[in-house]
Parts: structure tokens; C-alpha cells; sequence
């Protein structure tokens, strides 16, 4: 967070918009136990404050995301096949499902991107924690 606040830029509005309606359709998704309905939930389906604070969560969550992709590309940060491995014998595990399962389902999801991302989040994150604790 304190990384976040130091670091002041423009943020993507059509960017900060599309995450606030991912996060938007996830509480309606909530309020309805889960349950999927034909209805989509927008933005204009949130009341005033609950609309402030989700653009305000999808704000900094796009500018934690544009601040993590910017260190792993100073380091040269790369996921390899090592770490998606892993990553996909870290969720085989804990869902009970044979690893080539997961992996199927990533690719043809398209999760693995996802995951990819995650995994580059990660290593970005210790980056920044390791200088932090080095000096």
C-alpha cells in the first residue's frame, strides 16, 4: 500500500472501469449466495457509496497491478515452466484433481494467463520486499 501511495501516476479510466464492473458482477454474485442469474450486475446497480468505494478498490488494484508489471519488467522477472509447474501441482493438491486435469482446464479456460500473471505478481512482490530488507 505505502508502495502504491508513493508512487503517483495516471491510471487507464477504461481500465480502472472494466476492473470496477469485474468487482461489481463479484458482490452481485455474492448478494445472490453465489447462485448465477441471467442478470449481470453493473455499476448503476450499486448504490452511491458502494459504487465509490468499489472505483476506488478497482483504482488501486489497477495501479497496484500497472506498479507490479513495471518492477517485474525492471528485474527482469519471468515465469518459467518451473514455476507454473509447481503452481499447478500447488492447486492439484489442494483441489484432489491429477495435475493434467488443472493444466487442461487453465489452458483451456484461459486461466493460465491468469496464473502466469499471478505468479510474476509474486515474484515482483519479493523483489520489492528483499531491496526493502537490504537496506
Amino acid at each position: 500500500t505505502q508502495l502504491i501511495d508513493q508512487h503517483s501516476f495516471e491510471v487507464p479510466p477504461q481500465l480502472v472501469r472494466q476492473r470496477a464492473l469485474v468487482l461489481a458482477r463479484a458482490i452481485g454474485a455474492e448478494l445472490l449466495g453465489g447462485a448465477s442469474s441471467g442478470e449481470t450486475t453493473s455499476l448503476d446497480d450499486l448504490a452511491d457509496d458502494k459504487r465509490a468505494d468499489v472505483m476506488q478498490e478497482a483504482e488501486f488494484s489497477v495501479r497496484r497491478e500497472l506498479l507490479l508489471d513495471a518492477v517485474a519488467q525492471r528485474d527482469g522477472l519471468e515465469v518459467s515452466d518451473e514455476d507454473r509447474n509447481s503452481r499447478i501441482a500447488d492447486i492439484a493438491k489442494r483441489t484432489g484433481q491429477p495435475a493434467e486435469t488443472v493444466r487442461s482446464y487453465l489452458v483451456d479456460s484461459g486461466g493460465l494467463l491468469s496464473l502466469d500473471a499471478r505468479i510474476l505478481e509474486e515474484k515482483a512482490v519479493a523483489n520489492l520486499v528483499d531491496e526493502a530488507t537490504r537496506d
